[in-house]
């Protein structure tokens, strides 16, 4: 089975209207030449939005390291995610400083020839072709990208929309 060659690195930026950098990412292989990369993206400010982040990196990582071989891709994702979102919300709901911390996340699976993926709000994961150029491959999970699922609004509306940031869906804010 042919893998992935190259190389894979990450980094992160706190932006241009930010004090202090909540986001996270994280490369892992295995001796299969499985790769897992994640990029995580810490809410709440004050309220710990850089150690949810870092929480769910950590998890992913460590599920991915447990396994010496994924046969079922799909399953191990979902259970990696959930387990994160378990752990970020037990630690807000145990601690009142970190009361309404949260992240998002995106996830890619390589394995072999396939292109596994998975996002939690509306951290993106895109692909780069020279003949095709850059493609989306995730939908955000927010307010207004339901909107224009939905027909309720324009995609050329989503960048002044006043409830652009509304994420509906994000690691530790709920129990599931």
């Amino acid at each position: 089975m042919k893998r992935y060659r190259g190389n894979y690195a990450a980094f992160t930026d706190r932006g241009r209207d930010r004090d202090n950098n909540e986001d996270q990412s994280g490369v892992a292989t295995n001796e299969n030449g499985d790769v897992l990369l994640v990029v995580c993206d810490g809410m709440g400010g004050q309220n710990k939005g850089d150690f949810a982040s870092k929480m769910a990196i950590d998890t992913m990582m460590e599920a991915f390291e447990q396994r010496s071989r994924i046969l079922f891709p799909k399953r191990f994702l979902t259970h990696a995610v959930r387990l994160a979102n378990a752990r970020i919300f037990e630690a807000a709901e145990g601690n009142p400083h970190y009361e309404k911390m949260g992240t998002t996340l995106v996830a890619a699976l390589l394995l072999g020839k396939k292109l596994y993926v998975v996002n939690v709000g509306d951290s993106r994961c895109y692909s780069y072709s020279r003949f095709q150029g850059l493609k989306r491959l995730t939908c955000d999970q927010t307010y207004v990208d339901y909107l224009v699922r939905a027909g309720q609004i324009k995609q050329e509306e989503t960048s002044t929309h006043p409830d652009r940031p509304v994420l509906m869906n994000a690691l530790g804010t709920s129990p599931s």
